[in-house]
């Protein structure tokens, strides 16, 4: 008998043509166009110098005044001779227009330089009134990270209280020229497939609707960040669909969550703020001279490993060969590990747990501070990568999936050394779990060789071949880290104690593990052994952080591998709990979960990028510094130009010129000297070797580093200070050697009569 497809019934029909319908208008529908203003003496309140929420480098500008201009007052600045202001991530919305409102205000007239982004656009005629200005913005722009900066050069006269007065400025708009459909096509396109699946699937007919809502919501709500709004928007459906795919859902409820999980995720950089950390770029050092045919080399021809993450390298090598931008390539990876993460927390939860309960460790894991730190935010790191692929392992383990269990354990191990923890731990829990069921000795045997297989055939080979490349066994990081001495232990304890306090998690499992103790003997053999599998693993890495004594990064990147086993161990203690309790009380049994996340997102305000007591936008803001210095020198400065810094990312990827990290992180000579204060300072600072950094006379010393040589007089002596402007719009504040060769041709003298101009030799 041949089986007969029931017909649609009208529900299903009228919700087919409700998300075409909307498709199609969220195709032809557009957006209004973007826009943004600066009202120059009246900005509102400041983050920091220069900086508010809609711009920063607002620089070189006195103090406000006003002025009657078209029967209203007006508030004003008046510019150095030099002023600019910037708009981040303004070049995501490209075409655009600038307009300024500005005046000479003086008898004579002026003409005063505009320009975008250092690239001269016009000279612009003022008068003693008030006048406006608009000016097309190029699509040629050198960008700095897809922000915008406006820039006044002006010839300056004195006032009468002796200020140096260029140009009153009113205020700066920055506005789209053409709008953008609600839907991009390839947008519309990916909707039109993944809905095909999911109804192929079986899943509920609303769920395209649903999906075609969040694509319009997310379009309109979309304001500029690093990543473009097809690139974002994109992630964001791939990442709730593959929530549905997973969760085969079919309760209202639980779609209602994970639409509001993958609303957050995707949401998240645009309320909290992204950010990439200054050691991102050491990574994207070595790609880019991987891409270029240097070898995976931080300078080219000085062997060093620099780097732990192999895997990530290689990654952002083919990104550059590809002529990708590594930054919107990592941001994207990310932001979808973000979803994987949180997807297969919950992949893992639902094998001891319901649905509900196992989207409530979802939720946690996505609420988590650290984890939206260095994914869904950014940061440009491999860590939420590796964490992944750590619960990757754990989760084919507790499925007895040993061949895929060496796959995982194998590319943990390829993108960061610390994957050892979860390898051994899954050899051991083999030969463990494997025996505690009574398996024959024999089938044990065949089951570790299954995971020792892609181990001995992919890492084994690398492993030898990185060892005798780089003529070390261990990662040289690893000894400009790591010591054996008390303090970095005891430093490790505090920084252990300090993610548990702030992360929350880890306390929320501890609680989980006591009820799991106290209710011990009632569970099946099952969740025994998934429970001591996850808390093993919470146990051997959190002993591994200890010992190496914790990090310095924002968010406690060391701890996020534990971010998910934690919040697994959390509600399966909350569950455990509700499961001994009255059916009168399930109104109780959800408070304890909200009770839960309410604690998590109560942290999250505390590291959003424009909070400037955060760590994040400290670091934000020291990577932007760095990025400009390193742009400065590689425009200004010979390409024989040698640097010393403290800073190893940023400065040397942008400046492009062979630089001494000073910190031994990428020096194999600093990093292998016997030394008595690690655990006593910072982790990864601790190094001092000022007198091998001297001998290599470095012609240039960002004065960023320069307390890593106090009370050295060789700074003084053999360096002259030097301030230049830089190309974003602050100082560039640098020590240059004093007999240094080319500070005495044209070129150099050049440069050093003109220190306190924006001039460079061409």
């Amino acid at each position: 008998m041949q089986h007969q497809r029931e017909p649609w019934s009208i529900s299903q029909t009228i919700s087919a043509a409700g998300w075409i319908i909307l498709l199609i208008l969220g195709i032809t529908a557009h957006r209004p166009t973007w826009q943004t203003e600066v009202n120059i003496g009246a900005e509102g309140s400041f983050i920091a110098e220069g900086q508010a929420g809609e711009f920063y480098n607002l620089f070189s500008f006195y103090n406000p005044e006003r002025a009657i201009w078209e029967q209203a007052e007006r508030t004003f600045r008046w510019s150095d001779r030099r002023a600019t202001v910037t708009f981040p991530f303004a070049l995501h919305k490209q075409p655009l227009m600038t307009t300024i409102v500005a005046c000479g205000c003086r008898p004579e007239a002026q003409e005063v330089a505009f320009v975008l982004n250092n690239q001269p656009i016009a000279q612009l005629p003022t008068s003693a009134d008030w006048r406006t200005y608009r000016i097309l913005t190029p699509h040629t722009l050198e960008h700095p990270e897809y922000g915008l900066m406006v820039e006044l050069r002006s010839p300056v006269w004195r006032a009468a209280d002796g200020r140096e007065l260029g140009t009153a400025l009113d205020r700066v708009t920055i506005q789209q020229l053409r709008s953008e459909p609600i839907i991009e096509p390839i947008i519309a396109l990916g909707i039109l497939l993944i809905s095909g699946l999911l109804l192929w699937r079986g899943l509920p007919h609303y769920l395209p609707l649903l999906l075609v809502a969040v694509a319009i919501v997310s379009s309109w709500a979309y304001r500029p960040t690093l990543l473009p709004l097809n690139l974002w928007q994109g992630t964001l459906i791939l990442g709730l669909s593959s929530f549905w795919f997973i969760g085969a859902v079919r309760n209202w409820f639980i779609i209602l969550l994970t639409v509001c999980l993958s609303l957050w995720l995707g949401f998240a950089p645009q309320l909290l703020g992204v950010w990439v950390v200054d050691d991102a770029f050491i990574s994207f050092q070595y790609a880019r001279n991987f891409a270029t045919g240097n070898g995976l080399v931080f300078n080219p021809g000085e062997i060093v490993e620099g780097y732990t993450n192999f895997s990530w390298v290689i990654l952002s090598a083919l990104f550059f060969a590809w002529q990708i931008d590594p930054l919107i390539a990592t941001s994207v990876l990310t932001l979808g590990l973000a979803y994987a993460y949180a997807g297969t927390a919950y992949l893992i939860a639902r094998q001891i747990m319901p649905a509900g309960w196992s989207w409530g460790v979802a939720l946690m894991v996505g609420f988590s501070n650290s984890l939206l730190i260095y994914s869904a935010r950014g940061s440009g790191m491999e860590t939420a990568l590796f964490a992944w692929l750590n619960l990757l392992v754990l989760a084919a383990l507790l499925q007895r999936a040993w061949y895929r269990a060496g796959i995982g354990a194998t590319l943990t191990l390829l993108t960061r050394p610390d994957g050892i923890i979860v390898a051994m731990l899954g050899g051991g829990w083999i030969l463990f779990s494997q025996g505690l069921q009574g398996v024959r000795q024999r089938q044990v045997w065949q089951a570790l060789g299954r995971y020792m297989l892609p181990l001995g055939l992919i890492f084994l080979p690398y492993y030898l071949w990185r060892w005798n490349y780089y003529g070390y066994p261990l990662p040289n990081t690893f000894y400009a880290k790591v010591g054996a001495r008390l303090e970095q232990i005891s430093q490790g304890i505090t920084y252990l104690t300090q993610f548990a306090l702030q992360e929350r998690l880890a306390l929320f499992a501890l609680g989980g593990v006591g009820v799991a103790l106290w209710l011990y003997r009632l569970m099946p053999a099952a969740e025994r052994r998934f429970g001591l599998l996850l808390i093993s693993f919470c146990g051997l890495f959190s002993s591994y952080v200890v010992v190496v004594g914790g990090d310095w990064m924002p968010g406690f990147r060391f701890g996020i591998p534990l971010v998910a086993p934690c919040a697994i161990v959390s509600v399966w203690g909350c569950w455990q709990l509700a499961r001994t309790l009255p059916s009168n009380l399930a109104s109780w049994r959800v408070g304890l979960l909200v009770g839960l996340l309410l604690a998590m997102v109560a942290v999250l305000p505390r590291d959003m990028s424009v909070n400037p007591d955060s760590n994040v936008w400290r670091e934000t803001y020291g990577t932007r510094r760095h990025r400009e210095t390193g742009r400065w020198i590689a425009t200004h400065l010979p390409p024989e130009t040698v640097v010393a810094t403290m800073a190893a990312g940023a400065i040397p990827f942008y400046s492009q010129r062979t630089s001494i990290d000073i910190l031994g992180l990428n020096d194999t000579f600093i990093a292998h000297q016997p030394t008595t204060n690690l655990g006593s300072g910072r982790t990864a600072h601790e190094r001092r070797e000022p007198d091998y950094v001297f001998s290599r006379k470095p012609d240039v010393i960002p004065w960023s580093s320069a307390h890593y040589f106090d009370q050295r007089i060789e700074l003084e002596r053999d360096y002259r200070l030097e301030r230049f402007d830089g190309p974003e719009g602050q100082a560039v504040i640098l020590y240059l050697r004093r007999n240094w060769d080319w500070l005495n041709t044209p070129c150099g003298q050049l440069l050093l009569a003109r220190s306190e101009s924006e001039g460079a030799c061409e």
